[in-house]
């Protein structure tokens, strides 16, 4: 099961994440945490580099890397046998694009990673 919590920075999202994986430890089910942009990957690092930046091109190359570090996650671990993977951050880094792609990319990444029916 994909569980993924999603919102502003400084709003608690890992906070609440790494409290779910601890609730589930303690019930027996094995599980993943992945938050995003990742410090484990060539594509999370660059994506957090660009985030510090400034303009368009930074704009577009830190969610570029962030769909190549979120893409990276789910190749290597949403298929791994766990109960759980649980992300932090998921579709909402697109809302980082600028206003004339962003809903391409949206579109985009929403095809191209496993989501829920109830998205």
């Amino acid at each position: 099961m994909l569980i993924v919590f999603d919102g502003l920075d400084g709003s608690g999202k890992s906070t609440q994440a790494l409290l779910i994986c601890k609730y589930l430890e303690k019930r027996g089910k094995t599980w993943i945490f992945r938050a995003h942009p990742s410090d484990d990957n060539f594509f999370g690092k660059k994506s957090r580099e660009y985030l510090l930046r400034e303009g368009k091109k930074a704009r577009i190359s830190a969610s570029l890397f962030y769909l190549l570090d979120v893409i990276h996650s789910i190749l290597f671990y949403y298929w791994r046998r766990v109960d759980y993977v649980v992300f932090v951050r998921y579709l909402m880094g697109t809302a980082y694009l600028p206003e004339s792609i962003y809903k391409i990319g949206y579109l985009f990444f929403l095809r191209m990673v496993p989501s829920s029916p109830y998205m």
